[in-house]
C-alpha cells in the first residue's frame, strides 16, 4: 500500500485545499511539483494528477483535495480561506504572501487549526507571519524565498555605470512591496544612489508614478518583487519608455511583461516540492509542523530583454549579457536550455524508495530543537 494509506483508511479521509492568490506561471510550476510527489507517493494516479491540473476537484479513495483561486482580489481571498476552513481541511496549501498571511490571520484563533504549509512566500517576517524560521504559530511552515536585493541592485551599474539616480515603485498595501522598495533604499544609498520612491495603488496610476519620478531626475526604475506590480510591469514600462528611461524588476519573469532587465529567485519547482514534502510527511503522520522550520530559498537569474533595450535606443553591455540565464531577442527566448534546466527538468524525481530516503533527511535537516528555538528568541530580544 502506499506511504500513509492507514490515513486515507479511516473514516475522515484528509482533505488538503490548495489556495493561490491568483493563476501565474511560477505558482503552476509549484503545483505541479506538489502533485508529482503525491503522485509518486501513491495518494493520487496518472490520471488523477491530470484532472487536478486541470483545476478539478478530487475525491478517491484516499484523499480529498480541492483548489482556490482568488484572482489577485484581497475580499475574494478572505472569502476563500472562510469557504476552505468550513470543508475542514487537515492541511492547506498557500501560494503566495498575501494569500499566506491572510490564512494565518485566520486560522490563528482556531482551538485545532489545519496544519498551514506555504511556498511562494516572500519575506515572511515582514509579512508577521513568523518571527524567525522556528518561532511560528504551531501550525504553520513552508518555503521563503529570499530576493537577493545586494546583488539585483548592484546589477544596475553593469548597465549604467555612472548611474546617480533610480527610482522605486511599489504597491503600499503588499508587505512584499514595501520590504523590497525599503532594502532597495537601504542598499542604494549604502552604494551612493539617490533613491527616490513613490507608490502605485492601481494600474492608472503606473504613469503618473513614473512621470514624478523621472521629473525628480530618475536616471533608471527599479521594481521590487511584488506580485501585484508584476502583474502591470507592462504598464509601469510602457509609461517609463515614452520618456526613455529604462525598468528593471527583482522578479525573473517580469522581462516578458516589459522589464529590460529582471534578476531573481528561479527555483520555482523546488519551491513546490520541499512544501510537497512537508505536506506528504503530514499526510503521513510523520510530521510535527510546530518543529518544522520554515526552509529558505536564495538563488539567483538574470534576464534581458534586447528588444526592449532596442526601444530605449540602448545597447545592453557585455558587463551584463555576462551575467544573463535568459535572453529575449526578436520576441523569442534565447539560451532555452538554461530557462529549461532552472524550471522544468528541476521536477524530476527519484524512484520512491530513494525519493523518501531523500524527503526523510530534508525534513530531518528543519527539525526546530529546544537550542535552535532559545537562540532565535535571544536574537530577537537581543534587537
Amino acid at each position: 500500500p502506499p506511504a500513509g494509506a492507514w490515513l486515507a483508511q479511516a473514516e475522515d479521509k484528509p482533505t488538503v485545499g490548495i489556495l493561490r492568490f491568483g493563476l501565474y506561471p511560477t505558482a503552476y510550476w509549484m503545483e505541479g511539483a506538489i502533485l508529482d510527489l503525491l503522485r509518486l507517493h501513491g495518494w493520487i494516479d496518472d490520471e488523477e494528477r491530470e484532472a487536478l491540473r486541470n483545476g478539478d476537484d478530487l475525491e478517491n479513495e484516499r484523499l480529498r483535495i480541492f483548489w482556490g483561486d482568488a484572482d489577485f482580489d484581497f475580499n475574494n481571498a478572505a472569502l476563500l480561506i472562510d469557504q476552505a476552513l468550513d470543508r475542514e481541511p487537515d492541511a492547506l496549501i498557500t501560494l503566495s504572501t498575501a494569500m499566506t498571511q491572510m490564512a494565518v490571520n485566520q486560522t490563528l484563533p482556531m482551538e485545532a487549526p489545519p496544519a498551514l504549509i506555504f511556498a511562494d512566500v516572500y519575506n515572511p517576517v515582514e509579512a508577521g507571519i513568523i518571527q524567525a524560521s522556528c518561532l511560528k504559530p504551531d501550525h504553520v511552515s513552508g518555503v521563503e524565498a529570499i530576493v537577493d536585493y545586494e546583488s539585483i541592485v548592484s546589477l544596475l551599474f553593469l548597465q549604467h555605470p555612472d548611474l546617480r539616480t533610480i527610482g522605486v515603485v511599489f504597491n503600499p498595501s503588499e508587505a512584499t512591496g514595501r520590504h523590497g522598495a525599503q532594502e532597495i533604499r537601504t542598499i542604494g544609498e549604502r552604494l551612493g544612489l539617490s533613491v527616490k520612491s513613490t507608490p502605485i495603488v492601481s494600474i492608472t496610476d503606473a504613469k503618473l508614478a513614473v512621470e514624478s519620478l523621472l521629473g525628480r531626475g530618475v536616471e533608471a526604475i527599479l521594481v521590487p518583487y511584488d506580485l501585484s506590480l508584476g502583474r502591470v510591469i507592462s504598464f509601469i514600462s510602457e509609461a517609463a519608455l515614452e520618456y526613455g528611461a529604462p525598468v528593471y524588476q527583482a522578479s525573473l519573469m517580469s522581462v516578458y511583461g516589459g522589464a529590460a532587465m529582471s534578476a531573481g529567485t528561479f527555483l520555482f519547482v523546488e519551491q513546490g516540492r520541499q512544501a510537497g514534502r512537508m505536506l506528504i510527511a503530514h499526510l503521513n503522520g510523520e510530521l510535527d509542523i510546530a518543529r518544522t522550520a520554515v526552509y529558505a530559498h536564495k538563488n539567483l537569474a538574470v534576464a534581458v530583454n534586447f528588444d526592449v533595450a532596442a526601444e530605449l535606443g540602448a545597447e545592453l553591455t557585455e558587463a551584463l549579457l555576462a551575467k544573463a540565464d535568459v535572453t529575449i531577442r526578436d520576441g523569442e527566448t534565447l539560451m532555452e536550455p538554461a530557462w529549461g534546466l532552472m524550471t522544468q527538468q528541476r521536477a524530476q524525481l527519484l524512484p520512491v524508495d530513494e525519493q523518501r530516503a531523500a524527503d526523510r533527511e530534508f525534513l530531518a535537516g528543519l527539525e526546530c530543537t529546544d537550542a535552535l528555538i532559545a537562540e532565535q528568541r535571544a536574537a530577537i530580544a537581543g534587537g
